[in-house]
């Protein structure tokens, strides 16, 4: 093992542990908390769990779809079962690092191996599939958080309460200069002389390159990128009904569906942290947000909520686990080739933080 997979091995296991960390805070603060046991042992409502999951395989589904488009605006012939394919794959790598490649890097170089001569434009699909759906979550936060007012978090304290404000600012002003961002699509911007100073800086402008590359590619695909962002808030309001039907299959008192709507995107914009899933963090945000805006919900309904909707992410992962037990030696040639060009700029797309639900 090379320098560099030892740095990306010692990086993974700081951020399992980082994962780990925040459960064990979570399960240390309900440890002895008789509202945490009481739902614990309450009767579940298994047919609502099950309608949580198939609910929840609809947003992810709609992930590979979104891709699928964007990968077939550029002209390259892509079979929407592939998608799938490589969709679940890549949401398994989300949970569990085979290897050092992530997700997105073993999608570009699937497309790049199936069309050799179209690996700028392959890249630039999985680029762009990601920034869709992160910007997305951003705008559905935004939207969240405009029925979310910090004053009325009676289980807040003043310093959270403030947290909140600053949250909403910066969420808010990373919608704005989103939207500011489809001036990019303007005739003559991209190809602007003031980039290259930009595209210079070490490691920022290579990312930054790749980006301004992506998009030159669908600056005629308008069209297509609109529907992109239109299937991606579709995607997390799904996600936000998965975690509501997962919440009343619970028993006991749960929020409102229009609080989910609000809260949940906010909870995803903390899965997409940089850890193993969203691991801890998604769990972390879900009970804050409970406790701080209902408070006529039992203290520990937002953690166990957040537990039983991890599991439900791992169930879909598991798919992805499936399809590689059952194709494991095809599996294991490309996941090589894409460790093996996890350097290449041409094939090795940057590992954003993902807009699945898993994180």
């Amino acid at each position: 093992m090379n320098k560099k997979n030892v740095s990306k091995a010692a990086i993974t296991i700081l951020k399992y542990g980082i994962s780990l960390g925040l459960l064990g805070y979570l399960f240390y603060s309900a440890a002895g908390n008789e509202s945490f046991a009481a739902l614990r042992d309450e009767e579940k409502n298994w047919p609502l769990l099950a309608a949580a999951y198939f609910i929840a395989l609809g947003g992810l589904s709609l992930t590979f779809i979104r891709w699928c488009y964007l990968v077939r605006a550029l002209d390259i012939p892509f079979r929407m079962s592939d998608a799938f394919r490589l969709g679940f794959l890549g949401y398994l790598l989300t949970f569990f690092t085979l290897g050092v490649v992530g997700g997105d890097t073993l999608k570009a170089v699937f497309l790049a191996r199936e069309r050799p001569l179209k690996r700028t434009e392959a890249v630039a699909s999985v680029v762009l599939d990601r920034m869709i759906g992160l910007y997305a979550l951003v705008l559905t936060a935004a939207i969240g958080l405009l029925f979310l007012d910090p004053l009325t978090a009676v289980g807040l304290t003043a310093e959270q309460q403030q947290t909140i404000r600053i949250m909403t600012t910066t969420v808010w002003a990373v919608a704005l200069a989103g939207a500011l961002s489809g001036l990019l699509l303007l005739p003559g911007v991209l190809s602007s002389h003031f980039w290259k100073p930009v595209t210079s800086i070490p490691k920022v402008g290579a990312v930054v390159d790749r980006i301004l590359g992506a998009l030159e590619s669908y600056r005629q695909q308008k069209a297509v990128l609109l529907l992109a962002l239109v299937m991606s808030c579709g995607t997390h309001l799904l996600f936000a009904l998965a975690v509501y039907c997962t919440s009343l299959s619970l028993g006991g008192e749960s929020a409102s569906l229009l609080g989910h709507l609000a809260i949940v995107p906010i909870c995803m914009l903390a899965n997409a942290l940089p850890l193993p899933g969203g691991l801890g963090a998604f769990e972390y945000a879900l009970t804050f947000l409970y406790t701080g805006f209902f408070p006529n919900v039992t203290t520990q309904h937002g953690f166990i909520t957040a537990l039983a909707f991890r599991v439900i992410t791992i169930l879909l992962a598991s798919i992805g686990l499936a399809y590689y037990v059952a194709h494991r030696r095809q599996v294991k040639r490309l996941l090589a080739e894409a460790n093996a060009r996890d350097d290449d700029s041409e094939t090795a797309p940057a590992e954003p933080a993902t807009d699945s639900p898993a994180g």
